[in-house]
């Protein structure tokens, strides 16, 4: 069940980064990254997530912690969407590869996305095992120092009107 809540819970991060960067520019991308966004944020954050392969794969809920990690990785970028989507020149929208090298920078600062997998996991040069990990539900978003509950989620009564 925690691999599986994982799963969904990254596939929705990933979702809400293409989202975000669809909202920030105001749909003003280039033809290509309107059909390959979805690869963009997966290529960007990989060199990040392959960091913490060994450290994460020591634990039994191996899966789940990669999900997780995916999770943390696309909350941290959609939080630093103003960079990824700036324009430069600001009447210029930004290319698939200007978008991509920002992702893949972000992910990978010391500062950035690192830090927030270092927080959840660990450092992943560690001799020691993953931190503990618990099972959180779909609508917790990550966050510098960890998850944060997103009210934003929750289905809102409608009653009787």
């Amino acid at each position: 069940m925690f691999e599986t809540s994982e799963l969904l819970a990254a596939n929705r991060a990933a979702n809400q980064f293409i989202q975000r960067l669809y909202q920030t520019t105001s749909g003003r991308v280039d033809a290509r990254t309107l059909e390959i966004a979805d690869t963009l944020v997966r290529r960007g954050a990989s060199p990040t997530l392959k960091n913490y392969n060994l450290l994460l794969s020591k634990d039994d809920n191996v899966y789940a912690n990669l999900y997780r990690a995916q999770r943390i990785v696309y909350d941290c970028l959609a939080s630093n969407m103003e960079a990824i989507a700036k324009n430069e020149p600001p009447t210029t929208p930004p290319t698939a590869e200007a978008i991509e090298h920002r992702i893949r920078t972000i992910s990978l600062d010391k500062e950035g996305c690192d830090a927030w997998l270092a927080n959840q996991f660990g450092k992943p040069d560690a001799k020691t095992a993953v931190k503990p990990q618990k099972p959180y539900p779909m609508r917790v978003v990550w966050a510098k120092d960890g998850p944060i509950d997103d009210p934003t989620m929750y289905i809102r009564g409608g009653g009787n009107r």
